[in-house]
């Protein structure tokens, strides 16, 4: 079903395009060029022309175009992009608060990446680093990283924080992580990375992006694993290596 404009949030008719605001702050031939080649990932962040930009089946809910307004941000999502339409999610106060949507790549204005938020070091001077938990496991974390070649980065409600300002981890959030691991990552490596992140006070939960989708870092270490999980963009897989799409590695 192709996707029909969401409701403007002080009216009960649909946006037309004509009415919503082009803002070209980014490289848009660099955009859609990223979109293309597969560089732009899930867990990426977007900021967007606020609701009137998004696209979906159905009508956006009220805590939705309550969070747009607060950050226009929305998260890339795991499902295939078609077209200039980039698959994104609206991020709630509540776990239980996620709405699926598009958002054409033209209304894209800034695209931020987990591993951006590491290297710019977003936390430092934070004042909510010193106070939740989460937040200051992150520091430590990025003070200890084994492996300075892999790319990562947080995700979830730190990750939202870090990027958009909006207070977003509570003092009970676990930490999530993504590392993007182009190349195999060994089962030792594994291993000292999950000795890495045990001892920081705080749960962490780390998924690996492989060319085949996104596996448990904790499963993956695993020596008994002779099938592994993969999330891809066509649905979760059981697969012998995340790393190959040989005959053998998909199942």
């Amino acid at each position: 079903m192709k996707p029909r404009p969401l409701f403007k949030l002080t009216r009960d008719k649909a946006i037309s395009e004509s009415e919503i605001p082009v803002v070209q702050v980014m490289n848009q031939s660099a955009l859609r060029a990223a979109a293309v080649s597969g560089e732009i990932q899930p867990h990426d962040l977007l900021r967007i022309n606020g609701a009137e930009a998004l696209l979906s089946d159905v009508a956006l809910p009220d805590w939705a175009r309550a969070e747009m307004t607060r950050a226009s941000m929305v998260v890339v999502r795991r499902a295939p992009i078609v077209g200039d339409l980039i698959p994104v999610g609206v991020r709630g106060r509540l776990r239980s608060e996620r709405c699926a949507a598009f958002v054409q790549l033209k209304y894209v204005l800034q695209r931020v990446k987990p591993e951006d938020l590491v290297v710019q070091r977003r936390w430092s001077g934070n004042p909510r680093t010193s106070v939740v938990p989460a937040m200051r496991a992150i520091e430590k974390i990025a003070q200890e990283w084994p492996f300075p070649e892999r790319a990562w980065g947080p995700t979830g409600s730190v990750g939202f924080e870090l990027a958009t300002g909006v207070h977003s981890a509570t003092f009970e959030s676990d930490l999530d992580l993504v590392i993007r691991a182009h190349e195999r990552l060994s089962n030792e490596d594994a291993e000292t990375l999950l000795k890495t992140v045990s001892h920081q006070g705080v749960s962490v939960d780390i998924q690996v992006e492989t060319p085949l989708g996104s596996v448990s870092l904790r499963e993956f270490a695993l020596p008994s694993s002779k099938q592994i999980l993969v999330k891809t963009c066509n649905g979760p897989k059981l697969v012998t290596d995340p790393w190959t799409l040989e005959e053998g590695g998909l199942k």
